[in-house]
């Protein structure tokens, strides 16, 4: 299964997701702010960062950055509550996915599988 980098500076969504994910094998760091995932990113080289759009004081993209800046290869899925098409354009050649809340696991899962190559494991 996958390395995955999980950024919320929300503690709830990001244990939950840290429980689902590791529940299905995935091997799953976590942290609050792109300080902690450039720091984390180094160390783990993460296949896949799934980060919040709106954190308190930076943007997923800012968290982005800084994780690509160490593991270049790393895909990145974008979770948020906005509307799709505002942040379309901003995360066209930035981010694999985008996942808005509220989260539906089973279509995350399918997201994940296929950007770690791993293909759809419903198939």
């Amino acid at each position: 299964m996958s390395k995955i980098l999980i950024i919320d500076d929300e503690p709830i969504p990001c244990k939950l997701l840290d429980r689902f994910l590791s529940m299905e094998g995935h091997s799953v760091r976590t942290g609050s702010t792109s300080v902690h995932a450039a720091g984390i990113a180094e160390e783990f080289q993460p296949d896949l960062l799934l980060t919040d759009w709106l954190l308190r004081d930076e943007t997923g993209l800012e968290v982005a950055n800084a994780v690509l800046d160490r593991s270049p290869r790393t895909k990145v899925v974008v979770v948020t509550g906005l509307p799709e098409f505002s942040l379309e354009n901003q995360l066209k050649r930035l981010s694999f996915g985008l996942v808005t809340k509220p989260l539906d696991l089973d279509n995350l899962s399918a997201m994940i599988h296929v950007a770690c190559g791993e293909g759809n494991p419903a198939s």
